[in-house]
């Protein structure tokens, strides 16, 4: 899947929590600053025209792991087998160990192990970090709000001595002007890998997958405040030839063609309609492979 660069695909998100859920991704080590409180929003430097700021920021690695359990559930409610990645005994990654070729790991290797990778195969799916966008940088502050929280006694019922904390979270602005901008980049892609991902989006951006820290206590629900941009492109005729896999997906001609010049390829800007066919057909295309 690595020798050669055939097809490429790009989904540009913009995500916010939602209005009932507030986000926190914590940082990783505790701060030596007395006022910041005791779990804090993990945040990062940003260029944002001459100015660099330290503005919070989803990291890519929080979005794939989330993104890849999500995918792992939706193969696994279409009877497909997915190794544990967990558990060394039955993951994929014993493929590298019994000293396999390329071949042979990628027929021995699950199908979320095949797109997200494993330790004895690269993945072919890169998540970039989300942050906030330019127009919105000023008021990402105004978002992050302070809570306080507090362990109870088992036995009493009531607040224990000294285990209150302070944790900050992100809000959605209550006028939207505040979001997150991210990609998600698929090389060599299956159109069931595809398909499988717009499928994963549409639980993310519904709220069913969750996010960050506090998913059990309503944190980490996200939404998307507009329809994905979804970009495909390919090297000669191999649009046609993802177009015949099972079930043919004829392509609509409300999808805008594109250039991508950097990769020396062309393809096109997938419209609404290609991308709820997409949607429609996953189960059939896994059922072809599963």
């Amino acid at each position: 899947m690595w020798s050669r660069l055939k097809n490429w695909a790009k989904i540009d998100l913009r995500l916010v929590p939602r209005v009932d859920s507030p986000l926190l991704i914590k940082e990783g080590a505790g701060s030596i600053d007395p006022s910041r409180p005791d779990i804090a929003v993990h945040r990062a430097l940003r260029r944002y025209g001459s100015d660099i700021l330290k503005v919070p920021v989803i990291p890519g690695s929080s979005l794939r792991g989330v993104f890849r359990q999500a995918y792992e559930q939706l193969l696994i409610s279409a009877e497909c087998k997915i190794c544990d990645i967990s558990q060394n005994e039955t993951s994929c990654m014993k493929g590298k160990e019994a000293g396999k070729d390329v071949e042979g790991i990628w027929s021995s290797s699950c199908e979320a192990c095949r797109l997200f990778g494993s330790t004895a195969l690269k993945g072919r799916i890169e998540f970039q970090d989300a942050y906030p966008c330019e127009t919105g940088v000023e008021e990402i502050e105004s978002c992050v709000i302070l809570r306080s929280g507090v362990a109870l006694s088992r036995k009493t019922q009531s607040p224990l001595n000294g285990a209150k904390f302070q944790q900050e979270m992100v809000v959605r602005h209550p006028k939207d002007k505040v979001w997150f901008d991210t990609s998600i980049t698929i090389l060599n892609f299956r159109l069931l890998e595809l398909s499988g991902l717009i499928r994963t989006l549409f639980d993310f951006g519904s709220g069913y997958a969750r996010l960050g820290h506090g998913t059990s206590r309503g944190n980490g629900a996200m939404a998307l405040i507009e329809f994905p941009s979804i970009t495909i492109a390919c090297r000669g005729k191999n649009l046609e030839d993802i177009s015949k896999e099972v079930p043919p997906i004829p392509w609509d001609e409300e999808d805008k063609p594109i250039s991508v010049p950097f990769l020396g390829m062309s393809g096109r800007k997938l419209s609404k309609k290609t991308h709820d066919l997409l949607l429609k057909n996953w189960r059939e295309m896994v059922g072809n492979v599963g």
